[in-house]
């Protein structure tokens, strides 16, 4: 029987184990704060969800991509489905979109003491959902003119 990294491509890596899953039995970070009131550097991280609007059950696969050669600082992506009681999904969405209007430019601090300016923005997204978004924290680093840009996108259906 073959195993899920076993149908990989040859270079990437299944990090399924790693990442913040109720389902996987990865290790799950909950916190006391809600979403509404959760920091702004908080956008960056990309468990904040689960982390501050705790789900019935969320289920989490993430892929990586190794550096190939030279520069090449290789790729990860993430994709999750977080499960609320009826009618919470709605409420989550409404407090991301909260969020990233409080939230729109912010200068974080990183491990190392340098900082960085973020600005962020959400758009909803092209899916078919009764409510979706794409959440956009552009970080420009201290030296650096070239901002970096993860994109989240979150769709809720209702049940």
């Amino acid at each position: 029987m073959l195993r899920h990294q076993d149908r990989l491509p040859h270079g990437l890596k299944l990090m399924t184990e790693q990442i913040d899953s109720t389902t996987t039995g990865a290790p799950h970070t909950l916190s006391t704060v809600p979403l509404a009131s959760m920091p702004c550097s908080q956008l960056a991280v990309a468990s904040f969800m689960t982390t501050h609007a705790h789900p019935v059950e969320d289920v989490a696969v993430a892929v990586e991509q190794e550096c190939l050669v030279g520069d090449d600082d290789g790729w990860f992506g993430q994709e999750s489905l977080d499960r609320y009681a009826p009618g919470r999904a709605a409420a989550v969405m409404a407090a991301v979109r909260g969020v990233a209007q409080r939230c729109t430019a912010y200068t974080d601090t990183l491990f190392d003491g340098s900082r960085t300016h973020n600005t962020v923005s959400v758009t909803r997204a092209d899916a078919r959902a009764d409510d979706s978004l794409v959440l956009r924290v552009a970080s420009t680093f201290s030296g650096d003119t070239d901002p970096f840009i993860p994109r989240r996108g979150s769709s809720a259906r209702a049940t």
